[in-house]
């Protein structure tokens, strides 16, 4: 029955009809349970891997997706991640800490509990997909019977820290469930994101996936828990696929776990909040609204007749550039890296791409997402659909620009939407809550009042694939925190400086008295800065650097700092982390009184003519003009004294000189 229907809906495909973008054509769904059974009779949570696993090979899907994995899959020991810092174990979120998140996902057998795997999906769950860590844990075995290991270590699959006590508890999988590989979310065009978060914050997690169906009306949320419309099944005890949206994943899909998009009717009004990560980070909003047109108290807004981004604007959606990598519709050049062939004709046929479509999605490298780096730099880049040559005929000097400049550098040149500036962890609030500032917005980012001023990316050198630096535009966010020094450093656990607090802490020196009286070995304040590459919102050429006197002039954007933060921790020097390709090249300062970074093209190899000036050269030239100059003096001075001298010795007017015999 397989085969039939792959080749019924590849037919489909051949004959102009997208399958996966018109839901009429996919045939009704039978929604069942993680052992097989119509939900309608068995009243138990949905489960995708089973329900789709008709048509599609789930199993394989979950295992060729770096969205399901989150870098479980590539797990080291602590310290080990290229890149990354002393405690990470992994490139991905699953084992990689991120100070906007701050808690610390326990690997096996380390001595202090901080997140057990269960807090991790609760906490986390939300801009995870589902599937992966979240089924199968750290051993790679479904999490059905967990338990404290034998040797009497604490197992971060087993337990979790009990937040009045700070004492692990074990957690009850069995009553819980694990969370599958959610194809609803990306998949259907309304799921209710909102339902599946509350549902696995309270740490029911089998049934984020029947939550997510709530807008559809499948599913409603009772006192007794979830309950299935039976009005919205068939007599069959299907559901129509339209009624679910069933399509390919639209921007709204991904925004759900990446940044801001809009694609709506309403006026965009901004949702700033760290949950919203790539807007926070790099002021990502993806839309094709005019910015004049939204509901955002924009500087300047009567004169900002263009879109959040050109891309938006011009139906281009997240799919079109990073795509499945087996879909046999973008196999038209090799999307490996490196690759050497403008044509791979062994490409999957459309029923093998419908029955095993790889969510291994084309991506590319930044210094913020190291996932996946055997996939880094095979989706879409800017000359794979733009002809620069052509649309930059204005441009001079055209192969020197290319080969310093990435596309982003002139057509990001600024940030419209706020983003992070500086994460403090050190004195957190009595609600755990640490001190955060934004760049780009005057006022409170909660307020949507405040006035929206974006902010100028910064432009670092970053190493490409072919070897060249090229510069790119980022933002940086500095972060400080406590950690525990020693052979086997550590973030200072959550829960311990929520009671430094509480115990009366209210500076940096009281706080680290109390995490030494908890037994905290010379904890130290860190004071990192982490770059984010900016990729996204982009500006057509109208908008886009065009002025000369930007780049070649003595106040070139190039060299333009960017402000770390109000203020560091007394006594610490800032580091980067996690660069990936970027090369940092310039200065730690202080602009107008506050910590800063200047980036510095001579120190990253380029000369800009108008710009950047060597003092050994311009001594070189200034000596060699002087030179010239005194040459030019003393052969005119000396043409000047020739011609007196014949000057004083000619014959008086009129006289005749005659010759001997004469």
């Amino acid at each position: 029955m397989k085969p039939l229907v792959s080749l019924l809906i590849a037919g489909m495909m051949a004959a102009g009809l997208a399958a996966a973008e018109d839901a009429s054509l996919h045939p009704p769904i039978r929604l069942l349970d993680a052992a097989g059974t119509n939900v309608l009779e068995s009243g138990r949570p949905v489960s995708p891997m089973r329900t789709c696993a008709g048509c599609h090979d789930t199993a394989y899907i979950e295992s060729h997706s770096f969205h399901a994995a989150l870098g479980h899959d590539e797990r080291t020991a602590a310290g080990f991640v290229e890149g990354g810092r002393p405690w990470d174990y992994s490139p991905g979120p699953f084992g990689r800490w991120d100070p906007l998140d701050y808690r610390y996902l326990t690997p096996p057998g380390d001595e202090r509990l901080d997140l057990g795997l269960a807090d991790w999906v609760s906490l986390f769950g939300a801009r995870h997909v589902g599937g992966g860590p979240a089924r199968l844990g750290h051993a790679g075995r479904p999490l059905d019977r967990p338990s404290l290991s034998a040797s009497g270590d604490l197992n971060p699959d087993a337990v979790v820290l009990e937040p009045p006590t700070g004492q692990p508890r074990v957690w009850d999988w069995r009553a819980s469930g694990a969370v599958e590989m959610n194809c609803f979310l990306c998949h259907t065009s309304r799921p209710d994101n909102k339902a599946r978060i509350e549902e696995l914050a309270s740490g029911r997690f089998d049934w984020s996936a029947t939550a997510t169906l709530a807008a559809t009306g499948v599913a409603r949320r009772a006192e007794s828990g979830w309950q299935y419309d039976r009005g919205q099944f068939s007599e069959r005890g299907t559901v129509d696929a339209q009624l679910l949206g069933l399509a390919d994943p639209e921007p709204e899909n991904c925004g759900l776990c990446h940044s801001q998009v809009h694609a709506g009717h309403e006026p965009m009004q901004l949702d700033l909040s760290l949950a919203s990560r790539a807007t926070a980070t790099t002021g990502r909003v993806f839309s094709g609204e005019r910015m004049s047109d939204s509901a955002v108290n924009l500087a300047g807004k009567q004169n900002m007749g263009r879109p959040w981004d050109v891309h938006a604007e011009r139906l281009v959606g997240c799919t079109d550039c990073h795509f499945s990598m087996n879909n046999p519709a973008f196999s038209t050049s090799s999307t490996a890296p490196g690759g050497k062939m403008d044509f791979d004709p062994r490409r999957s046929s459309l029923g093998e791409y419908l029955m095993r479509p790889s969510h291994q999605l084309a991506k590319g490298t930044t210094a913020q997402g190291a996932t996946a780096r055997h996939l880094g730099g095979t989706m879409r880049r800017c000359n794979d659909c733009h002809r620069a040559e052509s649309s930059h005929a204005w441009l001079p000097y055209q192969a020197a620009h290319f080969a310093a400049l990435s596309c982003e550098a002139c057509h990001i040149p600024h940030a419209a939407a706020p983003a992070v500036e500086s994460i403090d962890w050190t004195v957190p609030s009595p609600q755990g809550e640490p001190r955060v500032t934004w760049r780009g917005i005057e006022g409170d980012a909660g307020d949507r009042r405040a006035l929206v001023t974006g902010f100028r990316p910064v432009l670092l050198p970053r190493l490409g694939a072919d070897g060249r630096l090229r510069l790119v535009p980022c933002n940086l966010i500095t972060a400080a925190y406590w950690i525990e020094s020693g052979p086997a450093p550590r973030p200072v656990r959550l829960p311990d400086l929520e009671k430094a607090v509480a115990g009366g802490a209210a500076d940096r020196r009281a706080v680290r008295a109390a995490l030494v009286a908890q037994g905290y070995v010379n904890p130290l304040v860190r004071t990192e800065v982490q770059p984010h590459e900016m990729h996204h919102g982009v500006v057509g050429g109208r908008w886009a650097t065009r002025s000369c006197d930007a780049c070649h002039s003595a106040g070139s954007v190039l060299n333009q700092p960017m402000t770390l933060a109000a203020a560091l921790p007394a006594r610490t020097a800032p580091e980067w982390a996690q660069t990936g390709a970027l090369v940092p090249a310039g200065e730690w300062s202080v602009v107008d009184g506050r910590p800063a970074y200047r980036p510095s093209t001579h120190a990253a190899g380029f000369h800009v003519l108008g710009h950047d000036g060597q003092r050994w050269i311009d001594a070189l030239g200034i000596a060699i003009l002087a030179g010239v100059l005194l040459a030019v003096a003393i052969h005119g001075g000396l043409r000047v004294r020739q011609a007196l001298v014949r000057g004083g010795s000619a014959p008086a007017k009129g006289r005749t000189v005659e010759g001997p015999g004469r």
